[in-house]
């Protein structure tokens, strides 16, 4: 066997020199795509074994990735979006106003459910009615019971407000979606945080508050206030700790402050929030004040209430 092998050529040699490390690789391979398996990974099991609740309500049908909604289906699907668009139509697709920003809606339906996380938009198709009267306040029509036509409101876990976004171009109101389904805020913990938020947004306002936050009024004003400002290219964030927390000590305030940071300067004014006269009218002036402060040529400021 040796004398052959050795009047092979040089590539036989290699060949047979490599032949265990082969074998070897087969065999591993083998080993561990029998060891592991779907089953492993409860937290991803396959479609076909993923539970389906027996008792769910079916899912409305879609047209053009619109969810189209009926009088019987609303309650029970708005309730069940974090964010979602309605558009308050008497037919399909409108039939008077602007049916140019209905095509858009459907356009940017197409988009909004690629967000992360996805949102889905949808259309009442028969928006009189009870339904209709209920809405009326959000709608440009009056409390007349009659049809809301091309009338767009938007919905958080089944609560309605005035949609107050573009309507024309898909993009902008992808854009406009993307930011309002996110939280009102978002918390930090670190000096880096805040500073990362103040490179990507023109102000950030910064709550420093006692936990525990369900119980904090002063923190309920300033989140509430938070969710209804969502248009301005504001970023809203907050810390809580029990004691002092590491931004606190940073920034040298106590808590129970809002703080207010632009992208070239540090606190350009801060406000402290005594909570049981804390509104938020005066915060929303004391916010526009202070970002008007922080541009070039504008003067900190402190204040209290």
């Amino acid at each position: 066997f040796f004398e052959l092998s050795c009047t092979l050529p040089g590539s036989w040699m290699s060949f047979w020199a490599l032949l265990p490390v082969l074998v070897w690789l087969l065999l591993w391979r083998g080993a561990v795509s029998s060891e592991w398996s779907v089953e492993d990974f409860p937290d991803k099991p396959p479609a076909s074994k993923v539970p389906v609740d027996p008792n769910a309500p079916p899912e409305p049908p879609e047209d053009e990735h619109v969810v189209l909604l009926t009088p019987e289906n609303f309650d029970d699907w708005v309730g069940r979006q974090a964010y979602t668009i309605v558009l308050m139509a008497g037919t399909m697709h409108g039939t008077s106003g602007c049916t140019k920003c209905t095509g858009v809606f459907y356009k940017a339906a197409k988009f909004t459910q690629m967000l992360d996380p996805p949102v889905r938009l949808a259309t009442l198709q028969d928006s009189a009615g009870e339904l209709g009267r209920r809405l009326a306040f959000l709608t440009s029509q009056k409390a007349t019971g009659a049809s809301a036509d091309l009338s767009w409101v938007v919905f958080r876990n089944g609560i309605p407000s005035r949609y107050d976004g573009p309507r024309y171009k898909a993009e902008e109101i992808v854009r406009h979606v993307k930011v309002h389904s996110l939280p009102p805020a978002v918390r930090v913990h670190s000096v880096e945080e805040v500073d990362a938020l103040r490179q990507r947004f023109s102000a950030v306002i910064l709550g420093i508050f006692r936990e525990p936050l369900n119980a904090n009024r002063a923190f309920s004003v300033w989140i509430e206030l938070a969710s209804e400002l969502r248009e301005q290219n504001w970023r809203f964030a907050y810390a809580a700790s029990e004691g002092v927390s590491p931004l606190a000590r940073h920034f040298e305030v106590r808590p129970e402050v809002v703080l207010v940071l632009t992208r070239s300067q540090g606190p350009v004014a801060s406000l402290r929030v005594v909570q049981e006269r804390v509104t938020a009218d005066e915060l929303e002036e004391f916010y526009d004040t202070a970002v008007q402060q922080g541009e070039p040529g504008g003067d900190p400021g402190k204040e209290d209430l």
